[in-house]
């Protein structure tokens, strides 16, 4: 249901149609306490049923994405903005020109999956359980608020894609230099109070002084990662909205599995640093990837990318 809800979401957002998506998505966040509590602690199942209560979070959002794409395209029917005219023989043309898009751009997400592999590599550590649990509770943190960036790629992507689309590269890089900024600015003030609270944050997941006393020094890593990692997201969003995710792909693939992965394993365990050495390694990925698609982006014209645009939708 999720992949579902994603398929909704980025058919409003290419239409410039935000406001949907979030209500729907907001509806879905502020039901998730509700579905927790009733499968986790009514049901008596304990955490064996939070996996389902992730399932109708998406769910809800899934149904309410679609009850209103429903509603919109009655709503439109017989108007140029009914851009959805019913299911036909058509939908199984071009397949072959979306998958040549689809496929760069699902391997860039692949390769930034590399933070989710430290927490595997983590229970190969000496103290494995420690280990874990650390690495754990410190992606949680970074997830999290990976998901502010990962609004902004959306947004920036479509955006990008709209105007390029119209043949305006100028309004296009407008576009990026606002996100850009706009994203360093917003993972500098979350580095700040990550900073402020890691001596504190510990204590809402474990009671275990060890855990807690080394999850507020790896947490010095996190706020110098989050911001690498969120200026390589809206990067990212760029290039999916202008089409160049094959560059991406590699770079992406290069810098986190054949850089990163080994230069984190080398210095947790050939350098015996641990959690540290996982962390490390993450912190060069991000902040790597993050320079390098800002460096790589600063060589696009403009112009020329809005003329391609619209010899590839002409």
């Amino acid at each position: 249901m999720h992949a579902q809800g994603i398929c909704g979401e980025t058919y409003l957002l290419a239409q410039n149609s935000v406001l949907p998506p979030m209500l729907a998505c907001l509806a879905a966040t502020l039901l998730a306490p509700l579905y927790s509590w009733l499968l986790v602690f009514c049901s008596g199942m304990g955490v064996h049923r939070a996996a389902v209560a992730c399932d109708l979070i998406s769910a809800t959002n899934a149904a309410l994405l679609f009850g209103y794409l429903v509603l919109r395209e009655r709503r439109l029917a017989g108007t140029p903005q009914q851009t959805w005219q019913g299911w036909s023989r058509e939908c199984w043309r071009g397949w072959g020109a979306y998958l040549r898009i689809a496929e760069p751009s699902i391997t860039m997400t692949a390769g930034e999956c590399s933070a989710a592999a430290m927490i595997l590599l983590a229970g190969m550590l000496p103290d494995p359980q420690t280990a874990v649990d650390i690495m754990g509770i410190s992606h949680v943190l970074s997830s999290g608020l990976f998901m502010v960036p990962m609004g902004l790629s959306g947004a920036v992507s479509a955006r990008v894609a709209n105007e390029l689309g119209a043949g305006d590269g100028l309004r296009a890089q407008s576009a990026v230099r606002a996100s850009a900024v706009l994203v360093v600015a917003v993972m500098l003030v979350f580095s700040t109070i990550v900073l402020a609270l890691r001596q504190v944050y510990g204590w809402v997941f474990s009671e275990d002084a060890e855990v807690v006393t080394t999850l507020a020094q790896i947490l010095v890593f996190v706020a110098v990662a989050i911001v690498g990692d969120g200026v390589n997201a809206v990067q990212s969003g760029v290039v999916r909205g202008a089409r160049r995710q094959n560059w991406a792909a590699a770079t992406n693939l290069l810098v986190y599995w054949v850089l990163g992965v080994p230069l984190a394993v080398w210095l947790a365990s050939r350098l015996r640093l641990g959690v540290f050495g996982l962390w490390g390694g993450l912190v060069v990925i991000m902040c790597l990837q993050g320079m390098l698609m800002t460096v790589l982006e600063s060589f696009f014209d403009w112009r020329l990318e809005a003329s391609r645009a619209c010899q590839l939708v002409g």
